[in-house]
């Protein structure tokens, strides 16, 4: 159960409404009627998260292994069903969610559900942001390689690799927001990882 009460759906004001309008016709969901009990937050994280999905230069696939490596790390499954569709319509298969979930399973194994080295390289990131904080140059650099490996000239690479950072850390910040507030009734819920 919610620990704050969520704001009613048709609760009225700027802030409601800008946020209605980056979600289209999907409505308010139970995040934001949660966020909007503080609207300055509410404003404040929806111009965040809505540049981090909408104004980034990171490769749709590449952002989605990010969240959702996040969201299974932090067992945050809110956060898992609201992307989910979003990786697969950026090209992820079954097979390769599967292995985001798969938090005790090797990064770079062979087989189904096997990641591209690039792919690969933002998973690990997302690993090591999450987990340790901390992270090695060799990680961060692998990405940056990879990157550089597909043609992005020096300046796009560091926008991508610092889009990438951002990307992890918003959504470390999503969804520990949503399990200590039990958004959506999902912090005891396992979040929904396909399995191989």
């Amino acid at each position: 159960m919610p620990r704050v009460p969520y704001v009613p759906e048709d609760t009225p004001g700027p802030i409601a409404d800008e946020i209605r309008v980056r979600r289209g016709g999907r409505g308010l969901s139970p995040l934001d009627t949660m966020l909007l009990n503080a609207p300055p937050i509410a404003e404040g994280w929806s111009k965040l998260l809505g540049a981090i999905r909408t104004k980034s230069t990171l490769e749709d696939d590449l952002r989605e292994i990010i969240i959702l490596r996040v969201a299974a790390r932090n067992k945050a499954s809110f956060e898992w069903v609201q992307h989910e569709p979003v990786a697969r319509a950026a090209g992820l298969t079954t097979e390769q969610l599967a292995r985001v979930g798969a938090v005790t399973a090797s990064i770079s194994g062979e087989g189904e559900g096997q990641l591209s080295s690039i792919q690969a390289a933002a998973l690990q990131l997302a690993d090591s942001m999450t987990v340790n904080v901390h992270f090695q140059d060799a990680e961060f650099d692998a990405l940056r390689l990879a990157f550089v490996a597909q043609g992005d000239e020096e300046a796009v690479v560091s926008r991508k690799m610092v889009e990438a950072v951002a990307t992890c850390a918003a959504y470390n910040m999503v969804s520990r927001f949503l399990v200590a507030l039990d958004v959506d009734d999902r912090a005891d819920v396992s979040c929904p990882v396909p399995s191989l």
